[in-house]
Order: C-alpha cells, then structure tokens, then sequence
C-alpha cells in the first residue's frame, strides 16, 4: 500500500509541474529597472510569527514581500497607481499564488499603499536594488 501512494504522489508531482510550468522554484536573474505591473494582495495577520521561505520570521513592522521569482533580498518600489502612494519592500517570500496576483505584500507595506479595506489593489513595481543597496536612478 505504502509504495502505491509514493507512486501516485510522484505520478501527481509530475503531472502538476508538467500544468504549471509558470510556477518556477528557481529565482530569475533581476536588473535594475526591471518594471512590471499588476494586482497586489497583502500577507493577512495569521502568518505572523511564521517562517518565510528565506527562513526569516515574517513580524510585524517588515516591509517586505513574496514574489514568485525574483531573488530574496531584492528591493522593489511599489506604487499603488489609484493613490500614487509608493514604499519600498524587499523580498523574502516566495507567492502569491493567486492566480493574477503578482506580489503580497506584508501587513505594514500594505497600510502604508492604504490597500488593507480592499484587500487588493492595482500596482507597478520597479526593481531598485539588492541586498540593502539601494540605486538612484
């Protein structure tokens, strides 16, 4: 029975990653400059004291955030485009995973964009750093 279900496990781990091949494991190199846009959704209050996936303790007061391939560490400027309101996140997580979502944002970074009533909010984001340098552009 035991060898039935690690063969449908590995069976079910391949189809998944055959269906998602957008779902990469692997960070993407990053430049500064490189820009993108799209939804943000933000880390609700229950995963505080939680493990990232960088294996920093996700607390409030951070202002960091998941992105599905970029490096950890990697700073991005975030700008709500309804209220212009910008802050700067680094990343430390690996997500959303809700389909059209491209970045969540921790609990704090959200309040300051004033995207925690909608719980969503529509951004353009811009790579303007690593590691605690931050480039002036």
């Amino acid at each position: 029975m035991k060898y039935l279900k690690r063969k449908f496990s590995l069976l079910l781990l391949l189809v998944l990653t055959t269906m998602m091949p957008n779902l990469s494991i692997y960070a993407q190199k990053a430049e500064i400059g490189h820009s993108f846009k799209g939804l943000a959704s933000y880390y609700h209050a229950k995963f505080l004291g939680r493990k990232t996936a960088n294996g920093e303790v996700f607390t409030r007061g951070s202002f960091t955030c998941a992105h599905k391939t970029l490096p950890f560490g990697t700073l991005i400027e975030v700008e709500n485009t309804k209220t212009g309101r910008w802050v700067i996140v680094r990343v430390n997580d690996r997500g959303p995973f809700v389909r059209g979502r491209v970045l969540d944002l921790s609990i704090d970074a959200a309040k300051y964009l004033g995207i925690v009533n909608k719980g969503v909010a529509h951004i353009t984001a811009r790579v303007v750093g690593f590691e605690g340098n931050l480039e002036l552009l």
